[in-house]
């Protein structure tokens, strides 16, 4: 099921600038469990102000905020109503290429831990079938939103 912009501020909190996903969709295992989600994003001239003038890139924080909402959607469809996966920290993160004004960032993120306190994965991000960001250990505790 892929879901759209409108999709996405259906189920996330984010806006705007926040919400740093064009779309999604979700990845299951046999048994149609969901285990992780793919997002993506064509990366804007407002995603690279003020970074690296005259040569704008996407901000490695901006690109550990994307795997990072994709996975917090993936976690947020178990859920009991009412409960809201907030991002509590990430281990080790690399950046090994760039993106730019105009690439379409690829994010994959699989949820290895996941029950009603606690969600546990990690991710990564590509343009094409480079990889530009890679997460691990990325940690979201859950509770009420206010």
């Amino acid at each position: 099921m892929e879901i759209d912009r409108a999709g996405l501020e259906a189920r996330l909190p984010h806006r705007v600038r926040a919400l740093m996903l064009d779309g999604a969709d979700f990845m299951r295992d046999e048994t149609g469990k969901v285990i992780g989600a793919m997002g993506y994003r064509i990366v804007t001239e407002a995603d690279c102000e003020g970074h690296v003038p005259g040569n704008p890139i996407s901000r490695a924080v901006d690109r550990v905020e994307m795997i990072a909402l994709t996975l917090g959607l993936a976690a947020q469809l178990d859920l009991s109503a009412g409960y809201f996966p907030f991002y509590y920290e990430f281990g080790k993160a690399r950046f090994p290429a760039k993106a730019t004004v105009g690439d379409l960032i690829r994010t994959e993120a699989i949820l290895t831990r996941h029950n009603r306190r606690l969600i546990e994965g990690s991710g990564k991000a590509f343009v094409d079938d480079k990889l530009i960001a890679e997460v691990e250990g990325i940690i979201y505790l859950t509770g009420k939103l206010p």
